[in-house]
């Protein structure tokens, strides 16, 4: 499109006061529709910041770019409607704001539903408080992969500002929804041990942003941990730190944010059984030592909480005692989170987690 009008300004097709208080967007198709493009979102925070009169996307686009209030969107199905409004002879109505909720955010996966494992349902409330990072180990069967899948549940509702933040990354990798402009839930990303480090991190060559960056104030996964392979997880130590990741190509270098936390679970050894009461670990003691070593010391380091998840026994899974809900645990999380913003008020964290050295020794 921007280049379309660019055209029928220079060739005097088209009669229009002053271009340069616009901004165009989108791609035009040989029939000469338009077509939606990803990253509108940022594109219409930096129309803002230039304090541009409107921005010109298509129909599909609008409502993403509408996310920012003070702007004027202007949705367009084809070029002869923009020629049209820009002639000034059919103008086209400015997209409308919505109003987004955080609060009814859909929960898939309950506390309430896991039966005993009281403290490692102790230690995710905790980690979640604070957003901190966690390693479960166990047996095959206890529960693992369930407790993980919870924590989105127990989580604070999103900020308009962090909702923001998750939508500009989904909307540049091109996995916003259909259905929606705005992110209004955080994100759980669990990726296969099989998966790249490309795939983990971002890259490529038109860098986009990985599985670290898609769970950008939300959540990832890593079930499986010893699984991945040794130069992937390596992958992980500067986002884990820094919360930011640099990708580094020959013709640009990028800075997708990173901040997460991280899940991961793990088998205790190859079989899976080491150290379990019910069933005989069959791993001799060098494949229990190299299984361990695949996961380094230094991502161990940033790792807060080591949490043993032992076998439940199966009457107390078949028990009809009711464990906490989630909405009671995430009651308890935003007021530590509260809390925490009070403390850290002025300053450029917001969670425990996120506290540099000196902050540490200071509050």
């Amino acid at each position: 499109m921007p280049i379309a009008v660019s055209i029928l300004a220079a060739t005097k097709k088209i009669n229009c006061e002053d271009f340069s208080r616009f901004l165009f967007v989108g791609e035009l198709a040989l029939n000469g529709e338009l077509r939606p493009v990803n990253g509108v979102l940022p594109i219409a925070i930096k129309a803002k910041n230039k304090n541009l009169a409107a921005i010109f996307v298509p129909a599909a686009n609008a409502a993403e770019a509408k996310l920012i209030k003070d702007l004027e969107v202007i949705p367009v199905n084809n070029l002869i409607e923009l020629i049209a409004h820009l002639e000034g002879y059919k103008p086209i109505s400015g997209a409308p704001y919505t109003e987004f909720s955080f609060a009814n955010a859909e929960i898939n996966f309950d506390m309430a539903y896991i039966k005993g494992q009281e403290h490692v349902k102790r230690a995710m409330e905790i980690a979640a408080a604070g957003a901190h990072n966690v390693l479960m180990s166990g047996p095959p069967g206890s529960g693992k992969t369930l407790i993980a899948r919870t924590m989105p549940s127990i989580l604070p509702n999103l900020s308009l500002k962090e909702a923001l933040e998750i939508t500009k990354i989904y909307s540049v990798a091109g996995e916003l929804p259909a259905q929606t402009a705005l992110m209004t839930s955080r994100p759980f990303r669990s990726p296969h041990h099989t998966a790249s480090g490309v795939a983990l991190v971002g890259g490529g060559t038109w860098p986009r942003p990985g599985e670290i960056s898609l769970a950008h104030r939300g959540v990832l996964f890593l079930d499986e941990f010893a699984e991945f392979t040794r130069q992937v997880l390596e992958n992980l130590r500067q986002p884990l730190e820094d919360g930011v990741i640099h990708v580094s190509r020959a013709a640009n270098n990028l800075s997708f944010p990173a901040k997460f936390i991280l899940i991961a679970a793990s088998n205790p050894c190859p079989c899976g059984y080491f150290g379990d009461r019910e069933k005989n670990c069959v791993c001799s003691s060098t494949q229990i030592i190299n299984y361990k070593k695949k996961i380094s010391g230094p991502i161990l380091d940033r790792i807060d909480l080591h949490i043993e998840v032992p076998r439940i026994k199966f009457d107390k899974l078949t028990s009809d005692i009711n464990s906490e809900e989630s909405t009671d645990i995430k009651k308890r999380v935003e007021k530590a989170r509260l809390l925490q913003s009070q403390r850290f008020a002025g300053t450029n964290f917001i969670t425990n987690s996120e506290m540099p050295p000196e902050a540490v020794k200071r509050f």
